[in-house]
């Protein structure tokens, strides 16, 4: 089965996403409670943010997926369009929270679709012997190579690799995955879901690539993902 890692739509005259969020109309405050970067995707949320009033950031376009700014979770900024489409699909645990976009004198309805990736199955999905992963300091930039056997020695790893300080300073670590592999009869059963190793990506099903094709979706961009 094949499965693609989503992306936005680039810009032909280079220079990133042909569509991204910028300022808000008013100041925003991102200390505030509700604010949309408190969202996480590790955990329910127990607050609806703040997505009033996005502006398209200056010189990009408007589309059906546009990139966010200041995000921690994981999920995808669509309009109300795409929302009516993607939610017929099977998808990971998620919520959909509201937004408005200004856009040449329009208000727009979007939505947030937060991805939640507190479900474990996905353990069951790699084949850690032959997958590679590693760590990155992100304070002092030392990395570490890292041989994982099981989900319990992942989860291990996790807890003597979590934030620590050290001499009064905050180190910060965080794991990429230099080479991912699921086993062999590998099938999530989502048509958008999220392995928590891969820090950026969502993938879709072949499916879910058809049904933002067939409906005209723009924003989109879809590479085919080699387990």
């Amino acid at each position: 089965m094949k499965y693609y890692k989503i992306d936005y739509e680039e810009n032909p005259d280079g220079g990133g996403p042909i569509s991204k969020l910028g300022i808000f109309k008013h100041a925003y405050d991102y200390n505030k409670p509700n604010s949309m970067s408190n969202l996480v995707s590790y955990e329910k949320n127990n607050f609806t943010p703040d997505f009033e009033n996005c502006l398209i950031d200056e010189g990009y376009e408007l589309r059906d997926l546009i990139q966010p700014i200041n995000m921690m979770a994981s999920g995808l900024f669509i309009s109300d369009k795409a929302r009516k489409v993607i939610e017929n699909l099977k998808l990971q645990d998620h919520e959909f929270y509201p937004a408005t976009v200004l856009y040449d004198g329009n208000i727009l309805k979007y939505w947030w679709l937060n991805l939640y990736t507190f479900n474990k199955e996905y353990y069951d999905w790699i084949d850690w012997e032959k997958s590679e992963f590693r760590f990155k300091n992100m304070t002092s930039k030392e990395v570490i190579e890292v041989k994982i056997n099981s989900k319990y020695e992942y989860e291990a790893i996790l807890k003597k690799y979590s934030d620590k300080y050290k001499n009064g300073k905050l180190f910060l670590w965080y794991m990429p995955t230099t080479v991912l592999k699921v086993v062999k009869d590998f099938k999530s059963g989502y048509d958008l879901f999220k392995f928590p190793l891969l820090k950026t990506k969502l993938i879709s099903s072949k499916r879910f690539k058809t049904e933002i094709e067939n409906n005209n979706l723009n924003g989109f961009m879809f590479d085919c993902i080699n387990f």
